[in-house]
């Protein structure tokens, strides 16, 4: 992008990192602007800063302002990213900076990269170079997902003196379509000017074991010595050797036995106790309609105790799959609260995993909530409930 912008008179906070810094100013001074960085490096919240930046300085009325537009009922800035999940998220995040922040600005809803662009079934962009986007600012969440295609449709559809800004790692979620656009750009030295690389994990450190194990990763390096040392000096590392993977089925027992005895499935499971005990807590309880404040307090427990950790997995299937074991668990959980086995058993506070997105019901592939009966009419009524920032939200449904 040739385009030129007028930077504004902006203020940046003198508690953010020097690359943070920079990122702002990167993306103040130009029409286009990369902010790259690792998980927990900050992305979203250096762009949560920026965007406090301009609307502060736009606010005052600065050089430059008249051209970008903050308001809530008008299209000034646009969030994308190329999934309904990450476009969700995205917003999340940049909304509640902007609300502890103190900052007075709802944002737009955030799309995907396809409906902010208006792909429809043609395949063709309602929005292009001749009938460009009317943001002033648009932020693409996730850019190492675009391929050349879409990339190309994106840049083409942005207005003359308008921002683009791509948040991404490099080194994480290839793009599906062809090319590999973000990390191709990240090597074009012409463009180091307008790139801003986040080093900086508020996750875990570098010299951490994981950190130390995420750059021999990221860098392909494949010192097994390193790696070894690096496993045996931290307890946070483990490695486990699987020797069959794809297998179409499992013995009930054998991924006991094929786990070590220090960690295993049985003490995977025994961590989601205190889920447990909230869950039959509900089953003890009827939730009303109305659902009083004690009830959501206890819903609200049950999804921070929850989401407190995470099982990944390689693939879906054998004993190492995601399949295995979420049937296994679920087995677990159903024994632990004393209902009938099976694998379409329904009880208060089973965990639900949304697998297609609804735009209408704003839900969402990879959105977490949990399943609840409620009586009306005589009729079992099933409603989802999510954590959302600002609270709970419940579905109602009649359909297991």
């Amino acid at each position: 992008m040739n385009q030129k912008v007028k930077p504004l008179p902006i203020t940046i906070p003198e508690s953010l990192h020097e690359n943070q810094i920079k990122a702002i100013n990167v993306a103040n001074n130009n029409a286009f602007s990369i902010i790259t960085g690792g998980p927990g490096t900050g992305k979203t919240y250096t762009v949560a800063q920026l965007v406090i930046a301009l609307q502060q300085a736009t606010e005052s009325g600065g050089e430059g302002s008249e051209n970008i537009r903050f308001s809530t009922d008008s299209a000034s800035l646009a969030l994308a990213a190329p999934t309904g999940k990450a476009a969700q998220r995205m917003q999340e995040s940049l909304q509640a900076a902007l609300d502890t922040a103190g900052i007075n600005l709802q944002l737009q809803e955030a799309k995907t990269i396809h409906r902010l662009l208006g792909i429809g079934r043609t395949g063709r962009p309602r929005y292009n170079a001749d009938n460009p986007l009317g943001e002033d600012i648009i932020i693409v969440d996730e850019a190492s997902m675009l391929g050349v295609e879409l990339a190309n449709y994106l840049v083409s559809a942005v207005k003359p003196g308008a921002r683009l800004i791509l948040l991404g790692d490099a080194n994480q979620l290839a793009a599906v379509d062809a090319g590999a656009v973000l990390a191709d750009l990240c090597c074009i030295p012409l463009l180091q000017s307008i790139h801003a690389e986040l080093t900086e994990s508020r996750r875990f450190g570098a010299d951490s074991g994981i950190g130390k194990l995420a750059i021999q990763i990221n860098r392909a390096e494949t010192n097994l010595q390193t790696i070894w040392q690096l496993l045996r000096q931290d307890d946070a590392l483990s490695f486990q050797y699987v020797n069959t993977l794809q297998v179409d089925s499992v013995p009930s027992n054998q991924i006991k036995n094929s786990l070590s005895n220090e960690k295993n499935i049985l003490k995977i499971s025994q961590i989601y106790q205190p889920y447990i005990e909230i869950v039959k807590n509900l089953l003890r309880n009827p939730i009303e309609k109305s659902m009083p404040e004690s009830i959501k307090n206890t819903i609200a427990s049950l999804m921070e105790i929850f989401s407190e950790f995470r099982i990944l997995t390689a693939g879906h299937n054998g004993e190492w799959g995601d399949h295995y074991i979420n049937n296994y668990l679920t087995q677990w959980h159903l024994t632990e609260l004393k209902l009938p086995l099976g694998q379409n058993a329904w009880f208060h506070g089973r965990p639900i995993m949304i697998l297609q997105n609804n735009y209408e019901l704003g839900l969402f592939n990879g959105d977490i909530g949990f399943a609840y009966r409620h009586q009306m009419n005589e009729i079992n009524w099933k409603y989802f409930l999510k954590i959302r920032p600002k609270g709970l939200r419940s579905i109602y449904s009649t359909r297991r």
